[in-house]
């Protein structure tokens, strides 16, 4: 349930995470409900403004997500919340903290969830390695190709001159004898 800074807070705080926020992909939206309950009334029945403070902090404790609202409340107020998860988050273990303040006197409550790869990042990545690998093949096979043509031309220059010589010397090919 809620942590208090001082055991006599007038104020309570409950956060409820529904099961299907467990696990979220980054650039999605995560749903919490907040309940706040006023201990201490106020004589005169008055709505009291509360400052609620949400965050999102990574496993690092460095909040990546962090709004305020005031709300108006008499004795309880219950709300439902949507934060978005930035796109940039890296997947791993996050903690979304509530916190609010009534006159100097401040409750929180936190639930952690995990932020996953989404199935678009894994096809980009897929992709990416389908993509780098058929370069590599690519290159290998242009490469293996310009070795074997220089090769080969090195080889018929060879046997070009071979086949010159024999043959002028046989008198298969005429050359400057026959003039």
């Amino acid at each position: 349930m809620a942590s208090t800074e001082e055991e006599e807070s007038k104020i309570l705080v409950h956060l409820v995470l529904p099961e299907g926020y467990k696990k979220v992909e980054a650039r999605k939206s995560i749903l919490i409900q907040t309940e706040i309950i006023l201990l201490e009334k106020e004589p005169s029945g008055a709505v009291i403004d509360i400052l609620i403070e949400y965050a999102i902090k990574n496993s690092d404790g460095i909040a990546v997500v962090n709004i305020s609202e005031t709300k108006g409340i008499r004795e309880r107020i219950s709300t439902v919340k949507e934060l978005a998860i930035p796109t940039d988050a890296l997947p791993g273990a996050y903690t979304i903290e509530v916190k609010t303040n009534y006159f100097g006197k401040i409750a929180m409550d936190a639930v952690s969830f995990e932020v996953i790869r989404s199935d678009i990042l894994q096809t980009i990545s897929r992709q990416r390695y389908f993509g780098i690998s058929l370069l590599a093949l690519l290159i290998m096979i242009l490469l293996l190709s310009v070795w074997n043509f220089r090769k080969f031309n090195a080889f018929e220059e060879k046997y070009k001159k071979i086949d010159e010589r024999d043959l002028k010397k046989d008198y298969i090919i005429w050359g400057d004898k026959r003039k």
